[in-house]
């Protein structure tokens, strides 16, 4: 009998609620050993003597692209470092809704998509669904920063303003590469991602996104709002 902690059936409000609260806090003196690149986000993303956070919710709306065409959407989010995400969404197509999610949750994704909420459009799961939703889990961290304060993480200086973070998920090791404003600021994010971007096959495709970017005025000064700004190029694993 399905349970509401089966990975297909966690609901947004349980992800949020198990969320293991985190006592440290952030301070200069952790970003004493990263690239400069590194210590300008994180010093930017992070405002002092804030706890660590490992779970962020997210409300958003815009337009996504189905079939070619864009069309209006809204959707609630929940990043739980790390278990995953769930991504819960409604988008209208000529009027009528299409309502479902798509998460990865202890190893496991799922994406589920229903017109009106009865009748199956997308129901995915297995090891391509789930290592994908691996590369998005790290792509999102943007959203969720402190996890980059790991000591899981491995920073690496490439210029001034670029640094890349290699983070591990699920047995996927992935670089995130960053490029950073003079004022600490995001600008960018790359990374590979196992994707089936043409409708045909998976591969490892290399994912860039432009972010434009403004203040929380929270603790924490994540994104506020971002525009996925080009796919580049593709690879064959």
């Amino acid at each position: 009998m399905p349970t509401p902690n089966q990975p297909e059936h966690l609901s947004l409000s349980a992800l949020w609620s198990n969320a293991t609260p985190c006592h440290a806090r952030f301070s200069a003196q952790i970003l004493d050993a990263l690239p400069a690149a590194a210590r300008a986000y994180l010093g930017h993303a992070i405002a002092p003597d804030t706890p660590l956070a490992t779970a962020v919710r997210l409300r958003m709306h815009g337009e996504i692209k189905l079939e070619q065409r864009w069309h209006p959407f809204r959707a609630r989010q929940v990043i739980h470092w790390p278990r995953g995400l769930i991504w819960q969404a409604t988008a209208w197509v000529k009027g009528l809704p299409v309502c479902g999610s798509d998460r990865l949750i202890d190893g496991e994704g799922v994406m589920d998509w229903r017109l009106l909420g009865l009748f199956p459009v997308v129901n995915a799961t297995g090891p391509d669904i789930s290592r994908s939703g691996f590369g998005r889990v790290l792509a999102e961290l943007v959203w969720l920063p402190s996890v980059l304060c790991g000591s899981d993480v491995t920073w690496m200086g490439i210029a001034d303003q670029q640094a890349i973070a290699r983070l591990d998920l699920g047995n996927h090791p992935t670089d995130l590469a960053l490029t950073i404003a003079p004022t600490g600021r995001l600008e960018r994010v790359q990374l590979s991602r196992w994707a089936i971007p043409m409708a045909v096959t998976f591969i490892t495709w290399t994912l860039a996104a432009l972010l434009r970017l403004k203040p929380v005025l929270r603790a924490t000064r994540s994104p506020a709002a971002s525009e996925l700004a080009g796919i580049w190029g593709a690879i064959a694993s």
